[in-house]
């Protein structure tokens, strides 16, 4: 039963069941047509060859004074049989009451009947006779008509169901070579790229699958990098804190390394602190499990409190702010925007030269637009598209202060507000962040 179930539950045997009985059906329809629209004429034909034999046998017997059987010999052919019989009954055909009575009136009677062979008889009565007329059966109309539906019903379907099954075999076959991939990358087999050929749907559908395939390949190569950057972000503070509680437990330690190591694990703890914080934030971004609370806020303001907020870290770098800001209402989460300038204007600082220069300015046309512009460092041409990346640092010795979510979670926030985020930079002349919102 089972066998049976997955036979007909086959791509192959579904599509040539439909195909095939959908191509059977149209072709009995179209014989149904024929029939109705044809027999009649076919019919008609039938009739006037067998009312023509019967009024030559007439006019022999009644005008030439032949015998019955005289005539009948006279006109014998190939193609219609005569013969004579002194009863009705054997005449060997089946025939009813009212018939009989119509033969015994000197009418003609006409039997067509189709029971697995084809019988056409014409029976009437002369002189006492009764004359059966029986045209030949392989060649009169309506046996050649019948055998040629029959015909161009079959050939049809013999010749269609080879063409339906090859040409399901072309089809099936490719989605066939889908399913295979498919089973590949559900055990983790990423590097499948099948072939495309021609511009049909079946080539669509394969393009499609190919790059599904390498979204799902860049997607779990990112998620194995989000795994390992996690671990290392983790292990690098925890074996730090490890390590230095251990030497606090030396009695012999001087109180100034005491403190030293001391205020190490308080910072290693605040970067734990703020790592996890930002992961936990990063999540809720990119699921969009915190909702946008909206309000309208003066954006300028809360730039120029973002400046104040880092007033500490660029005067310690003697860095020139130059603000040319519009005065600009904006409608959007004030917390998580404060957090967006927080982010960028803190890295322009830390990325900026000792006495250099950060401009910021705010503009309102027919989109808000921040641009953020320092004259630091600068970010090189193929790490630009990588700076967004969770964890990622130009700095990859991971030595440096932050923890590589904070561009991240910029990019989620803006997105969210239906904005964009955009870095230009060159190595030793600095980097600007275009905002637009």
């Amino acid at each position: 039963m089972r066998f049976i179930k997955k036979i007909f539950g086959s791509l192959y045997v579904r599509f040539l069941t439909a195909f095939i009985g959908a191509f059977i059906f149209s072709m009995l329809i179209a014989a149904l047509f024929i029939n109705i629209t044809q027999f009649g004429n076919v019919q008609k034909m039938v009739n006037t060859t067998l009312d023509s034999k019967v009024s030559q046998i007439k006019a022999l017997v009644d005008n030439e004074n032949m015998s019955v059987n005289k005539a009948i010999y006279y006109l014998s052919n190939a193609e219609v049989s005569e013969k004579a019989y002194d009863t009705i009954m054997k005449t060997g055909i089946l025939f009813s009451e009212k018939e009989i009575q119509n033969v015994e009136n000197g009418n003609v009677v006409k039997k067509i009947n189709y029971s697995g062979k084809l019988n056409l008889a014409a029976v009437f009565k002369l002189d006492n006779r009764y004359i059966l007329i029986t045209p030949n059966i392989e060649n009169n109309p309506m046996t050649l008509f019948l055998s040629m539906q029959r015909i161009g019903i079959l050939i049809p379907i013999i010749l269609g169901t080879f063409l339906i099954f090859f040409a399901t075999i072309t089809v099936v076959k490719p989605i066939k070579r889908i399913s295979e991939a498919s089973k590949k990358v559900a055990s983790g087999d990423f590097n499948v790229q099948l072939p495309v050929k021609g511009d049909t749907e079946i080539s669509d559908l394969i393009r499609n699958f190919n790059l599904m395939i390498k979204e799902l390949s860049a997607s779990e190569y990112l998620h194995k990098d989000f795994v390992s950057n996690v671990s290392h972000e983790f292990k690098t503070p925890i074996t730090s804190i490890k390590g230095y509680a251990r030497l606090l437990k030396d009695n012999n330690l001087p109180e100034e390394k005491r403190q030293e190591y001391a205020d190490i694990i308080i910072s290693e703890s605040d970067r734990l602190s703020k790592l996890s914080s930002n992961l936990l934030k990063l999540s809720e971004l990119e699921n969009e499990s915190i909702g946008i609370k909206k309000e309208t806020f003066s954006l300028d303001e809360q730039i120029r409190d973002v400046v104040l907020l880092l007033q500490n870290e660029w005067e310690k770098k003697n860095i020139e702010i130059d603000l040319d800001l519009d005065d600009v209402s904006f409608t959007g989460d004030k917390q998580l925007m404060y957090q967006v300038w927080v982010n960028l204007i803190s890295n322009s600082v830390k990325y900026s030269n000792q006495n250099g220069l950060l401009q910021i300015t705010l503009k309102q046309s027919k989109r808000i637009m921040v641009e953020i512009i320092d004259n630091g460092i600068g970010i090189p041409a193929d790490e630009l598209d990588k700076i967004f990346l969770r964890f990622y640092k130009i700095d990859q010795t991971r030595n440096s202060s932050g923890t590589g979510l904070g561009l991240s979670i910029v990019k989620r926030i803006i997105e969210l507000h239906g904005g964009s985020v955009t870095p230009v930079s060159e190595i030793g002349k600095g980097s600007k962040f275009i905002v637009e919102l």
